[in-house]
């Protein structure tokens, strides 16, 4: 354990301090004085840090070393894949990365986040040789007013996880897109678990994960399933209902004020990206004031930004990147995966007609139909059903 090694280590050093004052040079006292402070110092933060997270310490994520191949981690936008990934890197201390590399990382990551097939995600060239996938889903009738939230924020340039649209705005966008983002929604399932048999997928709902109850037992099943990848060492059960209180639960601890403070005040900073063919951008992005952020680097005319001084290679309609997000070492500061930034704020309530009520149930139901062999799945669309059929969010008289 790291404090007890720390421990003997001071008793080393105090000894090379008390033998270099009595008998040694002045310089090589003061050398060791304050490398002995220093380390006291560290320690105390350490312990600090600990105690602050209820017992379980959670590190800033590293790259794999040696290399390992990453799961997928699929969901329709606006289903908690950002909380997830918070998750998965601080139950395994390992980078995470996404379909676009939008933190500068590519394959050596412990899992690699997708919106595919929806139109914010794409399928990456080397997919045939991730071979195992986590699944996350949310309730329609909850995933695509979130989604549009993220839409409504990149189109009226205010910072992501900051704001929820209003009813007004809602409304229209759902008219126009609901069918299409229901489709997607649909697909997202269909896609993965088309492509990965059972014994290599996992399935995991939003609703199931925020619980208080379920979401420390769905978070051990998600270690466990990263734990089958060779070179990922999570810890017992205690450690992962520890980390699951500390990020999921963020806003209920401690440093939640502090967190939030630093949402209201990103600013536009450079950021650096890596693009497939492995070269660099630097790009605006909005960012809390507190990271540090790369020197700019000079970009050849392939590699220059486009539009919003964005990578050619990101569509607009995708780019909207979360402070998080950026976590390169020697470009960003690491985030904090128990401070993930998020404070939207705004109505919750966004209301449906009857008929795209009545079109969700059939979408449920035919999942539900298709994929009765896989019992997780099968109650999880089971209690969106019920959800639905229970729902208050109709505006007949709205519309």
């Amino acid at each position: 354990m790291f404090f007890w090694g720390t421990r003997n280590k001071n008793k080393y050093l105090i000894s090379r301090v008390t033998i270099a004052c009595l008998f040694g040079s002045i310089s090589l006292c003061f050398n060791y004085i304050n490398e002995t402070k220093h380390l006291l110092v560290y320690v105390s933060r350490r312990i600090s840090t600990s105690q602050s997270l209820g017992g379980c310490e959670i590190s800033i994520a590293k790259e794999p070393d040696p290399p390992i191949t990453p799961i997928f981690a699929a969901s329709y936008p606006g289903s908690g894949s950002k909380m997830t990934w918070n998750l998965i890197e601080a139950l395994t201390g390992l980078w995470t990365g996404d379909e676009w590399y939008t933190n500068g990382r590519d394959m050596n990551v412990v899992s690699m986040k997708t919106h595919y097939p929806q139109s914010n995600g794409r399928l990456l060239p080397h997919a045939s040789k991730i071979d195992r996938v986590l699944v996350l889903l949310r309730n329609p009738m909850d995933a695509i007013p979130s989604y549009h939230n993220f839409v409504y924020e990149r189109d009226n340039d205010l910072a992501a996880h900051s704001t929820r649209s209003p009813v007004t705005a809602w409304i229209p966008w759902r008219n126009e897109n609901f069918d299409n983002e229901l489709k997607a929604w649909e697909k997202s399932i269909e896609f993965w678990l088309d492509h990965y048999d059972s014994k290599y997928r996992l399935v995991v709902s939003y609703e199931s994960l925020v619980d208080h109850d379920k979401g420390p037992l769905v978070t051990s099943a998600l270690a466990r399933f990263l734990e089958r990848t060779p070179g990922v060492d999570i810890g017992d059960e205690q450690r992962i209902s520890c980390v699951w209180s500390k990020v999921v639960k963020y806003h209920e601890a401690e440093n939640s004020t502090t967190c939030h403070s630093d949402l209201i005040s990103r600013k536009m900073r450079n950021v650096s990206v890596k693009d497939d063919s492995g070269g660099s951008f630097i790009y605006q992005a909005a960012d809390a004031s507190t990271y540090n952020m790369t020197e700019d680097i000079s970009l050849s005319q392939n590699n220059s930004p486009s539009k919003f001084g964005k990578p050619k290679h990101i569509p607009d309609h995708v780019f909207a990147l979360h402070p998080s997000d950026f976590n390169t070492p020697g470009s960003i500061a690491q985030s904090d995966p128990t401070c993930p930034q998020s404070l939207r704020v705004g109505p919750k309530h966004k209301p449906y007609s009857l008929e795209q009520h009545g079109k969700v149930l059939t979408v449920l139901r035919m999942l539900k139909s298709k994929y009765k062999s896989d019992d997780i799945l099968v109650d999880i669309l089971e209690s969106y059903i019920q959800s639905a059929l229970h729902s208050n969010s109709m505006d007949v008289a709205i519309d």
